[in-house]
Parts: structure tokens; C-alpha cells; sequence
């Protein structure tokens, strides 16, 4: 019994670097903990439509998670100084990340929107990112004099 006992303690030699197997295993742990944190990207579908030069209606579309940049950086971009509603197409080009077979999303795209694909986004946007209306809560853009207004009040 007893030499049962010290085989099953027996240690492995020392490696001062990880094994690949190891490796993989960590890095599989790593990117498994991270998938299952919270979702940071939305799967949707546009009322009607993006339709591109060619004629193909892209309907299907990702969107994920903005960040505090997605929202500050549309602030330096002269179009959106000359005019604060433009922020609202400066953003959405930068967290759609895909729209049918269109990979990048650029502003010149969702300019060609329909209006009521424009304003599905923007509902869609703040649902996902948190920033719908709650009741309990006091909005803090109605008090004060904000840009990103457009995007996240209307």
C-alpha cells in the first residue's frame, strides 16, 4: 500500500518555461473567461436596407459594444463640427462592424440609409450600450448642453 501511496506523489521535473500543451490550455482558459464575460457584440436587421452601388440590399448587420472613444472621437472630425448631428453617423460607422457582405462600415455608407434604418440604429445602440430612458434615473443630457444629444436623445 504504501509504495501505491508515493508513486501517486511522485512530481513532474521542473520546466522553467510553459509546454505548447500548456500553452494551448491557458490560452484556451484566458479566451474562454473572456467569451463569457458579457457579450460586446448584437446581431440585427435593418427595416429596409442598405442598398449599395450594385444594387444588393445588405440587411443583416453587426453591431458591437461603443467605447467612451467611439463617442469622443467624432468631436474632432470637422463634419461633425459643422454640424452635431452628423456625430450620430460618425458613431454608428464606427461600431458597425459588419452589414450583409460589407465589412467596414464607413460614414459615406450609413449616410445612404433610410431614415427609419437610421433611427432602428440609434434604438438599437442605446439598448445594447444601456443608455435607454429609465424612469428612476434623471437624465443628465437633458440637463446639460451635450453633442452626442442627437444620438442618445432622439
Amino acid at each position: 500500500m504504501l509504495v501505491g501511496v508515493a508513486f501517486q506523489h511522485q512530481h513532474l521535473p521542473y520546466t522553467p518555461h510553459p509546454t505548447p500543451c500548456a500553452k494551448r490550455m491557458t490560452s484556451t482558459i484566458i479566451n474562454l473567461t473572456r467569451k463569457q464575460m458579457f457579450p460586446r457584440e448584437f446581431e440585427f436587421t435593418l427595416p429596409k436596407g442598405y442598398i449599395d452601388a450594385d444594387g444588393n440590399i445588405h440587411r443583416k448587420g453587426i453591431m458591437r459594444l461603443a467605447t467612451a472613444m467611439d463617442e469622443i472621437a467624432p468631436m474632432r472630425d470637422p463634419r461633425v463640427k459643422s454640424n452635431l448631428a452628423y456625430a450620430t453617423i460618425v458613431i454608428l460607422s464606427r461600431v458597425i462592424t459588419r452589414l450583409g457582405a460589407l465589412s467596414e462600415i464607413s460614414p459615406m455608407v450609413v449616410e445612404n440609409f433610410f431614415a427609419q434604418d437610421v433611427s432602428y440604429l440609434q434604438d438599437f445602440y442605446r439598448h445594447i450600450n444601456g443608455l435607454e430612458h429609465k424612469e428612476n434615473v434623471p437624465n443628465v443630457l437633458e440637463q446639460q448642453d451635450n453633442p452626442l444629444e442627437t444620438l442618445v436623445n432622439t
